[in-house]
């Protein structure tokens, strides 16, 4: 006879899913506000639920499973200030242990997940959300004029949230994440199992160091010691094989990924999240410091707890948007599909980015069949070089390390799994079709759609080189031929990457900061408080901003930095002058690029008679978004606008950087920082904003500078 123990989260707020397209399972929402009011608004409702919907078809499009979902989503006043609020609560209902049918004896599943893998609905059975497996409230009060001072939620599903909001979609991602089981049962008082029994999440918890214990095998006592030790990592074998490339310790030796265990227990965030400062960003880390459009590794991270990962079933069409270089695509039949990166060129260079990443963007819908890797690199010791490459699913290999020898450079190299040679029995230059160390049918039957990711380390400090580009061909033979009958017309639709100017400036990154000072001292200027050009930001602080864009970013703004920078030097050295400025030749170059009103100013200040380029065109929006009034991180705020936030809030430099490049911050303390919580009780889960000041901009400062 079947038994089972179900345990019912009575002060919980769970939440979760909509029915989605391709998903194997349904989520049905009942929207339980009262008429004109939270999803029922006759203003915000329509959008509220359209975001909600989004975010649950992400989460449903991942997860595979057969039982239909319940979810109860209010909107509620939940009340707060001007700088602090609870955005939501969310979790499962309940949770199930001891079926036979769960993989585990004596281990309690969140009830989303344990109706999955017992094949019945099982739902809450008592209290205020019986009939439901998740249920989700989200404070209506962050819409209105006081909390969070003039600060909203942004309702888009675009990803790209407009300054002095919050991203719905992204909040709601984070805290699903939480519903389907991401959350432990752990009693913060006295290191026990909830009923002496572990939970699905706990079981796959390590503390490592001098203790090197799993979590079930602790005492209490061990075990409340490891959720302030800074040494809990998740071993699952999913999360491991997943390839994470943050630097140590955020992936240990082993590849256990670690979690979020500071050494004051924080409530709602402790245990039930990564640890702060991965690369890039993971979704359930407490902090909020990205836009998110897709699960990461979390969906890894479930598969550890039971739940199945599904392919999202596709017809592979693909427009072939951005193909660029007239290779042919739609060979034969229509069946070779060429995707390239815009995310390119990105500086090779251990000292400014241990690991260097690209991103490219498969539509879908577009399930893997057979999957080639075309790669343009310009190094000049290729044994240094380990390139991965990770699907938007988190699958991850390493396409090679350490081959070449001596010898440099990827020039058009396809990586095929049916080519002829393998890569470690190439010869550098590496040019044609290779077998790559790791088989990319690993890939295969996972759905393409959404952001791939290649990513570059060095072993050597002092070379550096640059990724000039890099192609997903889906279903082509390799070499690409330009002939066929295919959809492909080989003159590259969409984007027409290959088209205009392309300058791989691979640096060093040079020291501005040291030249501003020595030529504005000779001039009797003071570098760190002068405004040549009277536009209101200081000079320096100007070309810091330059910096970043040239040396630690990448895309169409890094490219237009080089472009200009590279011109600039060009010039510069064929002035008839340019032997008195040749030891300030760097951050001459970067002043004259930065805008129209500061190379006017240095021009007529050294007499210069060449022509001068600034990052970007005329305009002072997006074309010169270096600009006092341009506006880089497009969030609607003015570079200028950002600069007066961060010298009002007392902040330095450093902060103004951060807040001219990212949509999500402004400058001031306050709601510009994000912070996500979890967990409420043993079920319900939170995410709050509040202040984290000065402190708060440095240390993700910090974790930016690692990357």
């Amino acid at each position: 006879m079947r038994t089972r123990t179900l345990f019912t989260c009575s002060a919980v707020l769970g939440l979760l899913i909509a029915p989605a397209a391709g998903a194997a399972f349904n989520v049905n929402i009942t929207y339980a506000d009262s008429a004109g009011e939270g999803f029922n608004d006759a203003t915000l409702g329509a959008p509220r639920r359209a975001a909600l919907e989004h975010a649950v078809a992400v989460w449903t499009s991942q997860l595979d499973g057969a039982i239909d979902l319940e979810l109860k989503a209010t909107f509620d006043p939940l009340g707060g200030d001007a700088s602090s609020a609870v955005l939501g609560q969310a979790g499962s209902t309940a949770s199930v242990r001891d079926d036979p049918a769960l993989p585990l004896a004596g281990t309690w599943y969140p009830v989303p997940l344990a109706s999955q893998l017992i094949g019945v609905s099982i739902p809450s059975s008592s209290g205020p959300n019986a009939g439901f497996h998740m249920a989700a409230v989200f404070n209506s009060d962050v819409d209105g004029p006081v909390v969070l001072g003039s600060t909203t939620f942004y309702y888009g599903t675009d990803g790209n949230p407009p300054g002095g909001t919050v991203d719905f979609v992204s909040v709601a991602l984070h805290e699903f994440g939480h519903a389907f089981g991401f959350f432990d049962m752990i009693d913060p008082v006295t290191g026990g199992f909830f009923n002496g029994f572990p939970d699905a999440y706990a079981v796959n918890l390590r503390r490592t160091g001098a203790v090197n214990k799993n979590f079930t095998d602790m005492t209490n006592t061990e075990r409340l010691a490891a959720l302030t030790s800074g040494e809990v990592y998740w071993k699952g074998s999913s999360i491991m094989g997943a390839g994470i490339s943050s630097p140590a310790p955020f992936v240990n030796a082993q590849g256990e990924v670690e979690i979020f265990a500071p050494g004051t227990y924080q409530a709602g965030s402790s245990i039930s999240h990564w640890e702060s400062g991965h690369t890039p960003d993971l979704l359930m880390e407490p902090v909020l410091t990205s836009v998110f459009s897709g699960i990461d590794v979390t969906g890894a991270a479930l598969n550890d707890m039971g739940w199945n990962l599904q392919a999202s079933e596709g017809e592979g069409e693909g427009e072939g948007e951005g193909e660029g270089e007239g290779e042919g695509e739609g060979e034969g039949e229509g069946e070779c599909l060429v995707y390239a990166s815009t995310d390119v060129p990105r500086l090779i260079d251990y000292i400014v980015f241990p690991v260097t990443e690209s991103t490219l963007v498969v539509p879908g819908p577009l399930v893997v069949s057979d999957l080639n890797v075309k790669l343009n690199i310009t190094y000049p010791f290729d044994v240094d070089l380990t390139v991965n490459l990770r699907s938007p699913i988190g699958t991850e290999i390493t396409l090679f390390t350490g081959v070449g020898g001596g010898g440099s450079n990827f020039t058009d190299t396809v990586l095929d799994d049916q080519a002829a040679t393998h890569l470690s029995a190439g010869v550098a230059p590496f040019t044609g079709c290779f077998r790559p160390q790791s088989n990319l049918s690993a890939f295969t039957g996972v759905n393409a759609a959404g952001t791939w990711r290649l990513r570059i380390q060095t072993s050597d400090f002092f070379e550096t080189g640059s990724l000039t580009g890099w192609e997903l061909h889906f279903g082509c033979q390799c070499p690409l031929s330009s002939e066929g009958e295919g959809e492909g017309e080989g003159e590259g639709e969409g984007e027409g990457e290959g088209e205009g100017e392309t300058c791989p400036w691979t640096g060093p990154c040079p020291d501005f900061d040291a030249e501003g000072a020595a030529v504005y001292g000779l001039l009797s200027l003071d570098w760190n408080t002068t405004d040549l050009d009277l536009t209101g930001i200081i000079d320096s602080w100007e070309v810091a901003l330059f910096s970043e864009v040239l040396c630690k970013r990448s895309g169409p703004l890094r490219n237009a930095a080089a472009c200009a920078f590279l011109h600039n030097l060009e010039t510069l050295r064929a002035e008839p002058g340019y032997a008195l400025a040749a030891p300030y030749e760097n951050v001459a170059a970067a002043l004259l690029a930065v805008s129209t009103e500061l190379q006017q100013t240095i021009v007529a200040s050294l007499s210069l008679t060449g022509t001068y380029r600034v990052a970007g065109g005329a305009a002072k929006a997006w074309g010169e978004p270096l600009a006092p009034q341009g506006d880089p991180d497009v969030d609607s705020l003015t570079n200028a606008q950002e600069y007066l936030n961060t010298v009002s809030a007392s902040l330095d430099r450093a902060d103004y950087v951060i807040a001219a490049l990212n949509p999500l911050l402004d400058g001031s303390v306050g709601a510009s920082a994000l912070p996500l919580l979890g967990g409420l009780g043993l079920c319900g889960l939170l995410a709050c904003v509040t202040a984290l000041g000065t402190a708060g901009l440095a240390r993700r400062r910090g974790a930016r500078d690692a990357e």
